[in-house]
């Protein structure tokens, strides 16, 4: 339903709106054909677009020349359909705009609208957004008076706050996923879910004792469970451990979790265990290269097939950690300056981690002053976000390398 094309400014306004929501500098978008000061010219609605320049802009931001076109607002369940049902839906400016324009929705239609957007926001690495979505959505939830969907979107909230480093809202967060699910009846997957969010974060915030409340309460209802959330059960609980430092036991639980899942049963949770647990194997006090060799082998297998940038990330910095414990500090340097000028997609956590690699590297080729600075400022920032065991560990490392 293309009309007229869209005039000035409102072409400009556009443009800008498309090139942000994909997280695109303007120097992201000039090429040959495009210069810097004509994009500018056209985004401050100083200069009509011509045909020309609106297939060059389409093709830059992976848009149908039609996203600059005056469109009639499509309504929002058309929207929904159209992204749902398409191989290639990833794009979420249809969605926000719809959520705008279309006052007539209902509150469930919204819902399933603001959970599609977040989800695609966390798929491209764009937290931050994905944040101010989940925000909403929440909030919607009480308006829908649906246990099940607030829960959902407290925790899916807590998760995206943990990534970004917010620790203390993610346990807040959390906490009222918690609560629903105590005062209402709700599915075995929602509580278990909900537990497992829960343990996670309030391990990362160091409330141990907490943690292992809710582990007691987890396990309690493991075996009901079908099989990938019974791994994903274990490896909650692994996890735990190895904030806490018990690396033998997270590995056994880890270990069991890797054979009770088959590849066919969930290929990227099958892939997701073994970089937890080359990542757990690194994190030994004697790293254990060999078995986290093995684990990266096998999660290559899979990452052309199931991997997401996201996880590419991991992976990238899981071998640079892996070359640094084997000693090969030139491909260890190489790959974490090379990760680090384009991550997206780490965690909060293993950004920092990411940052310590680098550092560790620079100490011992005698860039001390520099690297020793950075280190302390990288163990502050993990002591204000909340995370006390990562401070700890940097600055046992810190004090293992002076």
């Amino acid at each position: 339903m293309v009309s007229e094309p869209l005039e000035q400014p409102e072409f400009g306004q556009r443009l800008r709106a498309l090139r942000r929501e994909r997280g695109m500098s303007q120097a992201d978008v000039v090429g040959p054909g495009m210069s810097a000061a004509y994009l500018s010219r056209l985004e401050s609605g100083a200069r009509p677009p011509t045909a020309r320049a609106v297939q060059y802009l389409a093709e830059k931001l992976e848009l149908p020349p039609s996203a600059f076109s005056a469109e009639q607002p499509e309504d929002l369940s058309t929207v929904l359909a159209t992204i749902t049902s398409s191989e290639d839906g990833d794009t979420v400016e249809p969605i926000m705009s719809a959520v705008r324009t279309d006052g007539q929705a209902g509150a469930a239609t919204r819902w399933q609208a603001l959970w599609i957007l977040a989800r695609l926001q966390i798929k491209q690495g764009r937290h931050g957004e994905a944040l101010k979505t989940l925000d909403a959505l929440a909030e919607l939830s009480t308006e829908v008076a649906s246990p099940e969907l607030e829960i959902r979107a407290r925790n899916q909230l807590a998760r995206c706050q943990r990534s970004l480093g917010d620790v203390t809202a993610a346990r807040a967060s959390a906490l009222l996923a918690h609560a629903l699910v105590t005062a209402h009846e709700v599915p075995a997957s929602d509580v278990a879910r909900t537990l497992m969010t829960l343990v996670s974060i309030e391990a990362e915030a160091g409330h141990s004792a907490e943690a292992h409340v809710h582990i007691t309460m987890l396990d309690a209802i493991i075996p009901d469970l079908p099989v990938v959330l019974r791994v994903e059960a274990l490896w909650t609980t692994a996890t735990v451990l190895t904030r806490e430092g018990d690396h033998k036991g997270s590995a056994e639980l880890l270990e069991r979790a890797l054979d009770e899942l088959d590849s066919r049963d969930d290929l990227t949770l099958w892939l997701r265990l073994r970089l937890a647990a080359a990542s757990l194997y690194l994190q030994m006090r004697q790293p254990a290269t060999e078995e986290a060799q093995r684990r990266l082998t096998q999660a290559e297998s899979a990452l052309d097939l199931v991997g997401t940038p996201r996880l590419a990330e991991e992976f990238a910095f899981l071998h640079a950690l892996l070359a640094f414990h084997q000693g090969d500090l030139d491909l260890a340097g190489e790959r974490s300056d090379e990760l680090a000028g384009r991550t997206r997609y780490l965690s909060f956590r293993d950004r920092i981690r990411l940052d310590l690699l680098r550092n560790q590297v620079r100490l011992i080729r005698d860039d001390r002053v520099a690297a020793i600075a950075e280190l302390r400022g990288l163990a502050l920032q993990a002591q204000d976000a909340g995370y006390s065991d990562l401070a700890a560990d940097i600055w046992r490392t810190l004090a293992d390398l002076l």
